[in-house]
């Protein structure tokens, strides 16, 4: 009876984490509208460092060619952060299988 209760407990926090999973993914819209404005880095890394740092150095020619990269790039790490994200999703499922 313990290692049932036991077992329904890690069922039960798996199927928490796999929606929190679920949660956070991007939307790759909501990354353009971010990449037009120079946040995406903030949305979709949540690295606000390099978010400022963009905003620093767009006062130079390096800024601008950096935020144009980030408007055509933000598709493909909106993309790859799902991926990461689907991946995190199965190998949770497949544990909660073993279960």
């Amino acid at each position: 009876m313990r290692n049932r209760n036991k077992q329904i407990r890690t069922e039960r926090v798996i199927e928490r984490e796999i929606r929190e999973f679920e949660n956070s993914k991007k939307s790759e819209q909501t990354a353009l509208v971010c990449a037009i404005f120079g946040v995406d880095m903030a949305y979709i890394e949540g690295n606000i460092g390099k978010t400022v740092l963009l905003w620093i150095s767009c006062m130079f020619i390096v800024g601008i060619i950096w935020w144009l990269m980030n408007l055509t790039t933000y598709s493909k790490r909106v993309k790859s952060y799902n991926l990461n994200i689907e991946d995190s999703i199965e190998e949770l499922e497949e544990e909660l299988e073993k279960l």
